[in-house]
């Protein structure tokens, strides 16, 4: 069956100790989304040098339904995140309508003043014949993103594409769709000496466990027939996920994401969140 378009994206979180120092950095700091977003967020923060993250999701598209806006919400201020998404995008239209050019001209910008770690995650996209990206052109733009991310100061973290919530017959056996593309990031972390987060295994692991009936909960629409995407919770589900996991790689990050011990307790084991 046509899978709908997965937003792809990349976005940045950084983390310093400090004060606001300018009026722009203040406005887009209010803008900070609740949920899965598309808001740019923009700050400048002054003293030492501590933390900043880029994830890929959503930005100014019609249809929401990534988790990027969940991840973003417990952000402990004075981290902040810049989100550069669109949704159907391709390792290779992100390239090509100039919206890699954007992350690395914030890369170039703020390295030096900021740790920042960029989430690059395609997939849903690429597999499809339709859009004429073949797997070795896809794994090599992985490695590419990373390597570029590394070569202007910042550290890339490959996060697996999310699960499809699709149950053919059996409603604990999902369709494992994105299996290849899991591999391919994980290839692209190992290449690059990157950091992987394995968002693919752990989301099919956790469908799985809980059933069809109570991860369709999570699906887009009211019909609830969209098993790509996610609804407003389901955001909040996923994006606590991601979360949980990037902190499970870089506990250094731990301070700036706000926990929710009841959602996490719920993810792990395995219960309907």
């Amino acid at each position: 069956m046509p899978f709908p378009p997965l937003s792809q994206h990349a976005m940045i979180f950084v983390a310093k100790y400090g004060l606001l120092t300018d009026q722009d950095g203040s406005r887009f700091l209010r803008r900070r989304p609740d949920g899965e977003g598309g808001e740019r967020i923009i700050g400048r923060l002054q003293r030492r040098k501590t933390a900043g993250i880029l994830p890929r999701w959503r930005l100014h598209d019609a249809v929401d339904g990534g988790w990027g806006n969940g991840l973003l919400a417990p952000v402990v201020q004075p981290a902040w995140g810049v989100n550069f998404g669109r949704s159907g995008a391709t390792t290779a239209s992100f390239i090509a309508e100039g919206r890699w050019a954007n992350v690395t001209a914030y890369l170039k910008e703020y390295a030096a003043a900021y740790d920042c770690y960029v989430t690059i995650s395609f997939g849903h996209n690429d597999q499809k014949p339709a859009n004429n990206v073949p797997f070795d052109v896809y794994q090599q733009n992985l490695i590419n993103f990373a390597n570029e991310v590394k070569s202007l100061g910042g550290a890339a973290l490959l996060v697996s594409s999310l699960t499809r919530r699709v149950f053919p017959s059996d409603p604990h056996n999902a369709t494992d769709s994105l299996h290849n593309e899991r591999l391919a990031a994980i290839e692209a972390a190992e290449t690059t000496g990157s950091t992987i987060i394995d968002l693919n295994a752990a989301s099919l692991a956790y469908v799985n466990a809980i059933g069809r009936d109570a991860s369709w909960v999570y699906n887009w629409g009211d019909d609830r027939k969209d098993m790509t995407h996610l609804n407003p919770y389901g955001e909040v589900v996923f994006g606590r996920m991601v979360a949980d996991l990037i902190v499970r790689a870089k506990p250094g990050l731990e301070r700036w994401i706000a926990p929710n011990e009841t959602l996490s307790y719920d993810i792990w084991n395995n219960l309907p969140a």
